[in-house]
């Protein structure tokens, strides 16, 4: 499921503090959400026992071309996600792009 942390080693920053070895966990997730006309739209997915949010039913496509780039829909607005990371260095950047189709 596209955003759910299946493992407790996946996250969106994992950084060898010690390298070579010794990973660790620095950002395991965002929850994300929206508000509109008053409504909130949880956009993130989380797994549990007993639970399953259901923010991945939003999620419209999923693209890899030089960074990961999803994009969401929730009625008339397009919400696009980038992640990226900087080659040699222990950060992460998420960037969102929201697009109102409304007049």
């Amino acid at each position: 499921m596209f955003g759910a942390n299946t493992r407790r080693y996946h996250g969106l920053l994992v950084a060898p503090l010690s390298p070579p070895g010794r990973r660790n966990l620095i950002l395991s997730k965002v929850d994300e959400s929206i508000e509109i006309q008053g409504k909130k739209y949880n956009i993130y997915s989380n797994i549990g026992k007993t639970y399953i949010s259901e923010g991945y039913k939003y999620l419209v496509s999923f693209e890899k071309e030089y960074i990961p780039i999803y994009t969401y829909k929730i009625e008339n607005i397009i919400i696009k996600k980038y992640i990226c990371m900087q080659y040699g260095k222990n950060t992460v950047v998420i960037l969102y792009k929201v697009f109102n189709n409304r007049k």
